[in-house]
């Protein structure tokens, strides 16, 4: 575990927060959990960031889910695992979108630590941190292997 973790994420001391890659600062949280490693997702005129052309250019949860709903994804009302399921998780911080997650097929979830580190952790460890707390989850159905 990173030295800082604990204080920028408080739950990850009791609940898994592993460090799954080395620091890459060609993207960020919200294209991690989008499935693109090669941009910088955010809602900005700004060159360095990437946000799709047909999607609201704001800074709200709603954005957001048009977002990961332009890929297929519809909201849900939790982030339990389910079979044929792929599932994404919005985190917000007094109502402004900050972070954003996609579960894993184990039920954990991996992130993107803005510029940082990937990490894999349960919700709850991710939760009441500087990124808030989830506004959102969404859900795609996905292909099982034969």
């Amino acid at each position: 575990m990173h030295r800082s973790f604990p204080n920028e994420f408080p739950n990850s001391v009791q609940e898994p927060f592993l460090l799954t890659s080395p620091q890459d600062v060609n993207y960020n949280c919200i294209a991690w959990a989008f499935g693109d490693s090669e941009k910088f997702y955010w809602p900005s005129d700004l060159p360095e960031y990437f946000w799709p052309p047909n999607i609201e250019k704001e800074e709200s949860v709603d954005a957001f889910i048009a977002l990961y709903a332009s890929i297929g994804y519809a909201n849900c009302t939790n982030g339990q695992t389910e079979t044929g399921y792929e599932k994404v998780a919005i985190f917000a911080l007094n109502n402004q979108p900050k972070h954003a997650a996609r579960q894993l097929q184990d039920g954990l979830w991996t992130s993107k630590l803005g510029s940082h580190v990937d990490v894999t952790h349960t919700i709850h460890a991710m939760e009441g941190g500087m990124y808030g707390n989830v506004a959102q989850y969404m859900k795609r159905k996905i292909d099982l292997p034969a």
